[in-house]
């Protein structure tokens, strides 16, 4: 398994999900069902902890760049002021 990008929005996540599982790339959400910092729901996390996408099939990594990448997404290499990787156009 490994790591494509991390978003506030677990819609967007679902999304990029969604298209990746559609081109045969099977992908897991984790942190779905944690809040974070902030959010006002449950514990509060020191730290933030945002849904993240994984792509379950570390050899479909590259592939899932690239899909993202022409949907318009920027996958991991792209970091955001809130020190995590984006999933984001």
């Amino acid at each position: 398994m490994k790591f494509l990008c991390a978003d506030k929005s677990l819609a967007r996540c679902d999304l990029l999900k969604a298209l990746l599982e559609s081109n045969g790339i099977e992908c897991v959400i984790k942190n779905e069902h944690m809040p974070f910092s902030g959010s006002g729901v449950g514990v509060f996390s020191p730290e933030p902890v945002f849904p993240e996408l994984w792509v379950a099939d570390e050899d479909q990594y590259e592939e899932a760049l690239t899909i993202m990448g022409d949907s318009g997404d920027q996958a991991a290499d792209s970091g955001t002021e809130d020190n995590h990787n984006a999933c984001q156009p």
